[in-house]
This record gives C-alpha cells, structure tokens and sequence, in this order.
C-alpha cells in the first residue's frame, strides 16, 4: 500500500497511513525491555517521543512536488535529518522546562545512522551543526564507528547483539 509508511527502529516504529488531511492516521509501537520500573517508564516516554516527532512531521508536513524541494536535505534519509533535529531539541526543552522531565529522544545514535546512511548513498547536506547544539567532529567520529559496527555485523554469522566492536 503506497499510502503506508513504516518508521521502524531497535525501540519502536511508527506505522503512518493515510495522505489527505483528515485522512491521517498514526500508530506508534514500543518494544518491550526487560529493565527496572523507573528506568522502563523512562525508555518507553523517550521511544514515545521520538516517534510522536515522525508522526507530527508526516501529519503536518506538506510534501506535494513543489514543496518537496530540499526535503531530503531537510527531513533526512531515514527522518532523521536538519528539522527532525530541530524538532527534538524544542521537545526536549519544552519537557525539561514546562515539566521537569529530563527526555532523550536518542538524538546523537539517530543523527549517526543520518550521517552514515547519507554518506552509503554518497549524498551530502550542509549540517548547521552550532545551530543543531552538534559537534561535527564527534558526529563524524560516531558515524565512522557505526560504517565498522555494520560491516562486522554483516560479515557474522551470529545473531545480532552477540558480539560489539570491543571484544
């Protein structure tokens, strides 16, 4: 169905359907994980969050032909671009500030698998990366680990999250 777009990750996804407004509809899941209480309560609302971002950018966000323009640039290849970034820190911050909630949405492991998913496809944006509260150099470094971190795992036979780069 083209009118289906799944956003998936190791935490959850969001199943968005639907391309006329009043015709859109989201469903968000969270994956279980075996933590204490508090720490689950914490994981699900950061998870929640990020994906409640990708549902308000599909809902909210014309993406007809003549404003798709720079999109791709914008949003990024796997949702995860310049807005998206953008849109968790004000996020974040509301949180932080209107209650008190200190919320990651995994910026940094999300803006990573941006970076490097970009870079597989040989394309390149401009990251303004002092505006984004982003250091380029760390952002490089992590993107360069996940490159080595992918290529071992698709040259193992193990299941994955057997083995990490350290052992």
């Amino acid at each position: 169905n083209p009118n289906v777009n799944w956003m998936p990750s190791r935490n959850g996804a969001t199943k968005m359907h639907g391309s006329t407004p009043g015709d859109c509809r989201s469903v968000i899941r969270i994956y279980e994980r075996s933590m204490d209480s508090e720490e689950r309560l914490k994981h699900y609302m950061n998870v929640l969050l990020h994906e409640m971002i990708h549902s308000l950018v599909f809902h909210y966000c014309c993406c007809c032909h003549s404003c798709n323009s720079g999109l791709d640039d914008y949003w990024g290849q796997t949702g995860h671009g310049v807005g998206y970034i953008k849109l968790s820190n004000e996020a974040e911050a509301f949180a932080k500030r209107m209650m008190n909630i200190d919320l990651q949405v995994g910026l940094h492991k999300s803006v990573t698998i941006e970076i490097y998913t970009l870079q597989e496809k040989q394309l390149q944006i401009e990251w303004p990366w002092e505006e984004l509260g982003l250091d380029e150099s760390k952002m490089m470094k992590a993107a360069e680990w996940y490159r080595k971190w992918k290529a071992s795992q698709q040259t193992q036979d193990s299941a994955p999250g057997d083995k990490t780069l350290d052992e």
